[in-house]
């Protein structure tokens, strides 16, 4: 019989900024080059129309966006406390075959996710991210799981879950 296990885990402002960061660039590397492009093509424009006012302004379109992103993931960051963060986060994670039971520490009852479905699973340097939606994740901090619990963590979702699961 496959064994269960228990996590606790729960995050804090340095590792929702790398979340945050994660889930706009590393994720999905097309929203990156997609900046990236819109701040190239200001450059050109910039170079190609820059005695015209036109050119200015529409180079300075191009080449704000991407900041102005950067600057509100940010600014979204900068605002959450970090006690508010952890305490909104912090859960009690369990595993098995038949899926994950999550509960919010300061709730009186769980969630049951059923591996059917579970969208994605990514394992990243410091995460486990478990998408049980297109927008809603499970965050479980690698630190707060035993290093025996790890490999067999990673066992039972790759061996449960009919999607992708990714590491790296």
């Amino acid at each position: 019989m496959e064994r269960e296990i228990k996590v606790i885990s729960s995050i804090d402002k340095k590792d929702f900024r790398h979340l945050i960061y994660w889930n706009m660039f590393g994720r999905n590397l097309l929203v990156g080059i997609m900046l990236g492009a819109i701040f190239l093509i200001g450059l050109i424009v910039l170079f190609l129309f820059s005695g015209t006012l036109n050119g200015k302004i529409i180079a300075g379109i191009f080449l704000a966006a991407p900041l102005i992103v950067i600057g509100y993931m940010e600014f979204t960051i900068m605002k959450m406390r970090s006690a508010e963060i952890t305490a909104r986060t912090k859960g009690e994670f369990t595993f098995n075959g038949k899926g994950i039971k999550a509960m919010h520490m300061g709730a009186d009852s769980y969630v049951f996710y059923d591996w059917d479905h579970v969208e994605t699973a990514y394992e990243t340097s410091r995460f486990y991210i478990i998408f049980v939606n297109r927008i809603q994740m499970l965050t479980i901090k690698k630190s707060d799981i035993k290093e025996e619990d790890r490999e067999d963590i990673v066992k039972i979702i790759k061996d449960h879950t009919k999607r992708d699961y990714i590491g790296w």
